[in-house]
């Protein structure tokens, strides 16, 4: 292994690990209090976070690119069309990971 590149990805996230660890923290706590709840993920349905994690996803298509100071007239390529559908699904996969248990925790606090 190439310990050049263990060095560089090493200082490419270290400024992030706090945000990381913290954002890893909540969603381990959402899912294990909506468990504690009765949660179970396979088995609980809600729609909400379903439309709400998709428009979340579909926003990144807007905010992808202003997050690394770029524009979406700058993709041009189809392998850069790729890359950013792929980062707009994975957050739309996450926005769904931090919602579902939000959801059932709103909704049973509510019944």
């Amino acid at each position: 292994m190439n310990l050049y590149f263990l060095n560089s990805l090493i200082d490419t996230f270290q400024p992030y690990v706090w945000s990381l660890a913290i954002a890893l923290i909540v969603l381990l706590g959402l899912h294990l209090a909506a468990y504690i709840h009765g949660y179970q993920f396979l088995v609980y349905r809600c729609y909400g976070a379903i439309i709400a994690s998709l428009l979340v996803g579909a926003s990144a298509f807007w905010w992808l690119p202003l997050l690394v100071d770029s524009q979406l007239a700058y993709v041009d390529s189809f392998f850069g069309w790729v890359v950013l559908a792929t980062c707009a699904f994975w957050v739309a996969v996450i926005a769904y990971l931090y919602l579902h248990p939000l959801s059932f925790l709103l909704r049973e606090t509510r019944d």
